[in-house]
C-alpha cells in the first residue's frame, strides 16, 4: 500500500493533503515549519496505513 501527501511550505505553515494508494485525496492538519512538527505529521500519516509507503511531494523553493 502506498500514501500520496501533498505539502505546500507557507511562510509560517505546512498545508497538505492526503491520498492513501486509490483512495480520495484529502485535507489533514498540516504543521509548523520545524523538524520536531513535520516529524509529527508524519507519524501521523504513517497510523494512516502501518506499513505503506509513504510518498512526499513537496513545493519546491521554500528556504526551510
Amino acid at each position: 500500500m502506498k500514501i500520496y501527501v501533498g505539502a505546500d511550505w507557507r511562510a509560517t505553515e505546512v498545508v497538505c493533503s492526503v491520498a492513501v494508494e486509490d483512495g480520495p485525496v484529502r485535507r489533514i492538519m498540516g504543521a509548523r515549519r520545524d523538524l520536531s512538527s513535520v516529524t509529527e505529521l508524519l507519524s501521523r500519516v504513517r497510523a494512516l496505513a502501518v506499513g505503506a509507503e509513504v510518498h512526499v511531494v513537496l513545493e519546491a523553493g521554500a528556504p526551510g
